[in-house]
């Protein structure tokens, strides 16, 4: 019975502790639907990829040549620097913190 209650109080704590580690995920993407969506045509003139040492996670990155002439460099997901290569164009849509890329097709 003892190990049953025990048991059953490690579950109990695992189910707070995610469920306290993804409200701040939540909040930022409740403030991220409430801000102006941004969508604005860029050149792709670099890629890169970053990855911690001694782990398996990694990071990528496009730099982007905007109409204006300015540059940029946003984080992408892994999917899009898959799709784009250099020399594409891309619609960067931002909103918040959130930032996605989408190739576009001439």
């Amino acid at each position: 019975m003892q190990y049953l209650l025990g048991f059953l109080s490690f579950i109990a704590f695992l189910v707070i502790l995610f469920w306290l580690l993804m409200l701040p995920l939540r909040r930022e993407e409740a403030r991220n639907l409430k801000k102006p969506k941004i969508e604005r045509v860029a050149k792709v003139v670099d890629k890169r990829m970053n990855w911690l040492e001694d782990s398996s996670v990694r990071y990528y990155y496009f730099t982007c040549e905007f109409q204006d002439g300015s540059r940029e460099e946003i984080r992408v997901s892994e999917s899009e620097y898959g799709v784009i290569i250099v020399g594409d164009f891309a619609k960067i849509i931002q909103q918040g913190t959130s930032i996605k890329a989408e190739r576009v097709t001439v």
